[in-house]
């Protein structure tokens, strides 16, 4: 519900404004992504140059987890929350919802990793 969401350790600590920019960063790394597969494909890159798709889907992958989990790594790793407009981050001061954070913000971080890094594979595995 929009509006409605609060700070909660390890949990959510981006509002809707936020969200929305991890949605567009979502769609910039879709949308290099396949600039890149098209490229690629085309000018008959094949191998390991193709593992360069790891960076554009992570990046895409790190956008929409963050968008839907409500709660951003960036923010998370620096003791950070925002539910107003974008660039109105406030400290948390709570050791523990620190710490909790800092552990949802790499497991976004990793969860996007092995994403990119599965596209990259497939692809560079693709003929």
């Amino acid at each position: 519900m929009a509006g409605t969401e609060a700070y909660s350790p390890g949990v959510c600590n981006i509002g809707d404004d936020e969200r929305a920019l991890r949605r567009t960063a979502g769609w910039l790394g879709v949308a290099m992504s396949a600039a890149i597969v098209v490229a690629f494909v085309e000018l008959r890159i094949a191998g390991v140059p193709r593992l360069v798709l790891l960076l554009p889907s992570s990046l895409a992958a790190v956008g929409f987890i963050q968008s839907r989990a409500r709660f951003c790594a960036n923010f998370g790793l620096r003791g950070l929350y925002n539910f107003g407009g974008v660039g109105a981050a406030s400290r948390i001061s709570d050791a523990d919802s620190r710490r909790r954070d800092r552990a949802a913000a790499l497991r976004i971080i990793a969860y996007s990793l092995i994403i990119g890094l599965v596209a990259s594979l497939l692809f560079m595995a693709a003929p």
